[in-house]
């Protein structure tokens, strides 16, 4: 098996909305999306799962504590943070720079109008995820904007494409 180790955090649930964004099927809804994912890799790759491979963590990255973040995230070769959610992408920010780790971001407006990707390697890109967003960071922590507006009505093609970009980043 290629994967070293694959910890994703999310607390969310597979919605009905999300089989035609994200790709999950009818019989998944309801279940939680990590748990999802590591039924859609075990199906894919049988030994992820018997080798311990995938660590699924249904929770909320921002209720976690610092501790436990960096204990998740020490050995890490990349964080990836692939959210439409503000303060997780900021406090993700601060974790990677901390642990100095690579990091992606990555976010889909509604109908896919736009998508946004950027990502810090540590000694390498000039600016982290918060100097590349600095206005965004203006407007919700000194102006306190609200995004009440998610990827809602993107499709699989644009999920796709955009998984495609972070791939090769």
């Amino acid at each position: 098996v290629g994967l070293g180790k694959l910890t994703v955090i999310d607390f969310d649930t597979v919605d009905a909305s999300n089989l035609v964004t994200q790709g999950w099927r009818h019989n998944q809804i309801g279940i939680p999306k990590v748990q999802a994912l590591a039924d859609n890799v075990e199906s894919i790759v049988p030994e992820v799962s018997a080798a311990g491979h995938m660590v699924p963590i249904a929770r909320n990255f921002l209720e976690m504590t610092d501790e436990e973040l960096v204990e998740l995230a020490q050995d890490a070769s990349i964080l990836m943070f692939m959210c439409d959610d503000f303060f997780a992408q900021a406090r993700g920010n601060r974790l990677a720079l901390k642990l100095q780790k690579p990091a992606i971001f990555a976010m889909m407006y509604e109908q896919a109008r736009c998508c946004e990707i950027t990502f810090l390697i540590p000694g390498v890109t000039p600016a982290c995820h918060r100097c590349a967003t600095s206005n965004r960071y203006k407007a919700y922590l000194e102006e306190g904007y609200e995004n009440t507006i998610g990827s809602q009505g993107s499709m699989i093609f644009q999920t796709h494409m955009l998984n495609d970009l972070i791939g090769m980043i």
